[in-house]
């Protein structure tokens, strides 16, 4: 909630992918389960004050294979502006287009993925596979990434698992490290 009214406040014409199963877009209003994290984006978006800024323009947000959104979240989503990528819809392509050449701000959350390919919190089937991410952010010059934001991992704390997640991470984001030319 605090990076993003940050970000745009030193980008204003940023876009902003936001890469999750769920919308976070809920309000105390309309939250079912009172998950602040659940409505971390729209608290960003000024939809409701969170206490640690606002000034994100929804209409410059990209939700990104989102799978997992209650009505009342689809509704605010929907009058907002935001636009949704849904899992099927993904690709690199059609990331880059909908961000349309504008400077970005990534944020991660693990629970995109297919259930089981990286720990996180929470398992929403019907994920993305990691070549998909690495292929929406190999879509995106890496000059034009403001910055990455990578959620809800959760250690097992089995070596070997966490290991091996690590490693997966690393691949999917590598292209944002790529050597470019920075603006």
């Amino acid at each position: 909630m605090a990076t993003l009214p940050a970000a745009v406040r030193a980008h204003p014409d940023c876009a902003v992918l936001w890469i999750d199963a769920h919308g976070d877009f809920n309000t105390p209003d309309t939250t079912e389960s009172g998950y602040l994290g659940g409505m971390a984006l729209s608290g960003a978006c000024g939809l409701w004050e969170s206490g640690h800024g606002a000034g994100v323009d929804p209409s410059r947000v990209v939700l990104v294979g989102a799978r997992d959104i209650d009505p009342s979240e689809r509704e605010l989503l929907d009058k907002a502006g935001v636009r949704i990528l849904a899992p099927a819809d993904v690709t690199g392509q059609r990331v880059a287009a909908a961000v349309g050449g504008a400077r970005v701000w990534v944020h991660i959350d693990w629970d995109v993925l297919e259930p089981g390919t990286v720990p996180a919190d929470y398992h929403v089937p019907d994920g993305l596979a990691p070549g998909r991410i690495r292929e929406i952010l190999e879509a995106i010059p890496a000059a034009d990434v403001l910055g990455l934001e990578l959620a809800e991992f959760a250690a097992t704390g089995d070596e070997s698992t966490d290991a091996r997640a690590t490693e997966s991470i690393m691949d999917m984001v590598a292209p944002v490290f790529a050597t470019a030319a920075v603006r």
